[in-house]
């Protein structure tokens, strides 16, 4: 009888065991929970009281981002595991409808002071405050997981705060990991300006051999936009040494000093005359950048011809150079410069040109041929063609692409126009 007891008695703690742990794991599961607050005041004092800090979520009704973060990110149980244990988290409108509840719009008052409090322009905008109503960090717009866990994560750290990182800039006792952290984390808040000055006081700081780091050098990229930058010949010097052990962060870096050379290309090409003063232009970069000149001047006046909408020129650059090796054009530009020949271009030769150059796209980007291909069967007149390759493309896209497809496939059936209307 006793150890039927307690066998009954063991059974009945483990289901209750078994209960509460299959209510722990379930409420883990839900994501973020947004409190159900009546004003600011009363997230606030139950910040105190729980002594966390405060997660503001600002969204508006017509922003798409804003969506995307509760559906992608804060219903995700590792995102509510860590704002759950660490944050009092709430979601405020701010915005007005004809449709808010009667708990929106208790808040109109509040989130119209914060809007001005706080100079929010953009959505999603996310503001965390200490537990006292103090704002202390922000980010503006939406990202995924991992980065939106970093950013919660550096909320939490007082060296890593945006706000007060900038109180402590002010006074004397600063360190360049002090500005490294501030210019980071001005980007985040999507203060590009200040995350600029930011950068480069902390740029006149450094040494010589430490503006030679590849640390330093990578922390510059976001902040150079012009090869006349004081910054651009550490990253050039860096890309010809060659040296770099680390594979990724050439290869990033490479790919920035390339994009900032070609622009100053075209910047050159814009302001010529003729198609003499276009070559003077590539004598010239032939003379400076010489590692990179075949590759770069192939691209830059692929671009400018399509930024000048000569369309004839864009065509026959392209048709000379795509097969050549050492003009660096991938397949992901090649596909580009196909669908911009779609697009713009009405005569025959040049779509069919275009086409050609699809047969050399390698089997990982069959979808997206098949949708450029298809586009330019349908500016050739062949719309049982396009229609048949779109209905392919749809059949081999993942479900979320397919959407779009389906209603390109749909603007095909009907005879609709894609592409620019009068030719130029």
């Amino acid at each position: 009888m006793r150890n039927n007891m307690k066998a009954a008695l063991f059974n009945k703690i483990w289901l209750i065991f078994f209960v509460l742990m299959q209510t722990k794991t379930y409420a883990q599961s839900q994501g973020v929970d947004f409190i159900k607050a009546k004003d600011w005041k009363e997230v606030i004092q139950k910040a105190k009281s729980e002594n966390k800090m405060i997660l503001v979520d600002c969204y508006t009704t017509w922003c798409h981002p804003c969506r995307l973060m509760a559906s992608e990110v804060f219903s995700k149980p590792e995102v509510g595991d860590y704002i759950n244990t660490h944050f009092i988290a709430v979601k405020i409108q701010m915005d007005s409808t004809k449709n808010d509840s009667d708990a929106v719009r208790t808040w109109y008052a509040d989130a119209r002071e914060m809007i001005h409090l706080y100079q929010i322009r953009s959505y999603p905008t996310f503001l965390f405050f200490d537990p006292n109503g103090e704002l202390v960090h922000r980010s503006v717009g939406a990202v995924a997981i991992p980065e939106f866990l970093r950013i919660s994560k550096n909320a939490l750290e007082p060296s890593q705060q945006y706000y007060t990182l900038l109180h402590k800039l002010k006074k004397k006792d600063v360190t360049q990991g002090d500005y490294v952290s501030a210019f980071h984390a001005a980007r985040d808040a999507y203060e590009m300006d200040r995350a600029d000055s930011l950068f480069r006081i902390f740029w006149q700081r450094s040494t010589p051999v430490e503006r030679n780091s590849l640390q330093e050098l990578t922390y510059s990229i976001p902040f150079i936009d012009t090869t006349a930058d004081p910054v651009f010949p550490y990253l050039w010097d860096y890309v010809m040494s060659e040296n770099s052990k680390d594979q990724s962060v050439y290869l990033n870096i490479e790919r920035k000093v390339k994009s900032l050379i070609t622009n100053e290309i075209i910047g050159l090409y814009k302001q010529s005359s003729g198609s003499s003063s276009l070559d003077d232009v590539d004598r010239l970069i032939e003379k400076k950048y010489q590692k990179y000149s075949f590759e770069l001047l192939v691209k830059a006046r692929i671009d400018y011809y399509l930024s000048q909408r000569q369309f004839s020129a864009f065509v026959h650059t392209v048709e000379r150079h795509h097969s050549d090796l050492r003009s660096g054009i991938d397949s992901n530009e090649l596909l580009g410069y196909a669908y911009q020949v779609f697009y713009h271009c009405g005569d025959s030769s040049s779509l069919s040109t275009a086409k050609s150059w699809l047969d050399t796209v390698p089997a990982h980007l069959d979808i997206s041929a098949l949708v450029v291909r298809g586009l330019l069967n349908y500016r050739l007149g062949n719309r049982q063609e396009a229609l048949h390759l779109m209905n392919l493309a749809i059949q081999k896209s993942p479900i979320r692409d397919q959407e779009d497809l389906k209603q390109m496939l749909v603007r095909i059936e009907k005879g609709e126009i894609l592409w620019v209307p009068t030719d130029i």
